[in-house]
């Protein structure tokens, strides 16, 4: 992904079959800000604009899923629901229901910024929030908590986590970068 689209090569054995998606032939935006794979294989793409998916070599949109602002990263939790970070906060896209329902999380239900750059569930379906100015957020059983400097965090800004370690004690280990 890149800023100016998706360029994609299916076959390793022939490197002239180059496919590009963009604004033109299926992307929200030309903008790809970040991509996920699913467990069931399926390819999110997070644009400047929106959220699609690439299923069986098509782009796929969801209208509940445009014109959302800048889409930063994705998660899947166990139960197989999509978690999307973006400028408005976290969304949650339960796409394993017979109706998907997208629900929003932002600073009115206590996340402590709505720019959200990283996402991450622990072994104890916690869900980890890196924002832009706001710090770390642990959503745990609806409730958030807030990990911010004056407790040891180096940075409000939280661009990427990669979730290291996880102990009974609730303590974890986070590398940011």
């Amino acid at each position: 992904g890149t800023r100016v689209g998706l360029y994609y090569r299916p076959s390793r054995l022939n490197p002239q079959d180059l496919r590009v998606f963009n604004s033109s032939n299926g992307l929200p935006n030309k903008s790809v800000e970040c991509l996920f794979e699913d467990r069931s294989g399926t390819i999110w793409i997070g644009t400047r604009k929106g959220v699609c998916r690439y299923v069986d070599g098509k782009i796929i949109q969801d209208s509940a899923l445009q014109n959302l602002t800048p889409v930063h990263d994705f998660t899947e939790d166990r139960d197989g629901n999509l978690w999307i970070g973006a400028d408005n906060g976290v969304l949650l896209w339960t796409k394993s229901s017979p109706n998907p329902h997208l629900y929003r999380y932002s600073t009115a239900d206590g996340l402590s910024d709505n720019s959200v750059r990283s996402l991450v569930e622990d072994t104890e379906g916690n869900i980890w929030i890196g924002t832009y100015y706001g710090g770390l957020n642990r959503l745990k059983r609806g409730m958030f908590s807030r990990i911010e400097p004056s407790m040891g965090l180096v940075n409000r800004a939280v661009e990427l986590l990669n979730l290291l370690s996880v102990d009974t004690t609730e303590e974890m280990a986070v590398e940011e970068e």
